[in-house]
């Protein structure tokens, strides 16, 4: 059966669309946008190590070390300040520092985890210095350039939250953090509750660079955390 109008219509608008993604990602040397199409994470611990000397921790912040857009539970501060003490932990949020901050405690708390990575790792901290900031204001030109390329179909293209452009099918995502930690630990631990596709935990657990665990809310992490390290 040929194709409908429609069909091909949109056919083209995505390879439009893809040809935009390409050049923008030349021009700023972007890691090459992924797909996961298929991806099955087994989370056994059984061969996880007790210690935690070669591995780092990695925690998404709502819904995993606190409760969506609320401050952390002084016996969840206390239980990570614990954890700090028997492994390598980081953040990876997606907002900025200063709302990872007011979740967290505030900026000094937040600095006792010797990695910190806000607005998915675009902003990074290792103990408590700025190590990498990306100011090149990609989002503006990209959503530019889709307002140009795509003027003749209705469709309206804007920045979206810290890290995110709407309508755009691939972005940024928690993986671009990895990039700090990845040669100094033997094993990544990444702790998230948005871990199904179209979750902004997805990508970052899928990645064979890390070990995915996905969490409910902060209770949850520490009963995940303690039986990974064993601790009481």
């Amino acid at each position: 059966m040929p194709a409908s109008k429609t069909s091909v219509h949109q056919l083209m608008s995505w390879r439009r669309l893809r040809s935009i993604c390409v050049r923008l990602q030349r021009e700023y040397k972007i890691s090459p946008f992924r797909r996961h199409w298929l991806c099955k994470k087994q989370e056994s611990t059984s061969k996880m190590p007790s210690s935690g000397k070669d591995s780092i921790f990695l925690f998404d912040v709502d819904g995993t070390l606190t409760d969506p857009r609320k401050v952390i539970d002084p016996k969840m501060k206390a239980f990570m300040a614990h954890l700090r003490s028997k492994a390598t932990c980081g953040i990876v949020g997606g907002s900025d520092i200063d709302k990872i901050a007011q979740q967290l405690g505030g900026m000094d708390e937040v600095m006792k985890y010797p990695y910190v990575f806000a607005e998915n790792g675009l902003v990074a901290y290792q103990h408590g210095e700025l190590k990498a900031r990306q100011e090149h204001k990609i989002r503006e030109k990209f959503v530019e350039a889709l307002r140009k390329e795509f003027s003749d179909l209705g469709l309206t293209f804007s920045i979206g939250g810290q890290i995110s452009i709407d309508a755009f099918p691939d972005g940024w995502d928690k993986t671009f953090c990895l990039q700090f930690v990845e040669k100094d630990f033997k094993t990544i631990h990444f702790f998230g509750d948005k871990t199904s596709p179209g979750g902004n935990d997805y990508e970052i657990y899928c990645d064979p660079r890390t070990v995915g665990h996905t969490v409910s809310c902060p209770v949850d992490t520490v009963l995940l955390v303690s039986q990974i390290l064993q601790m009481s």
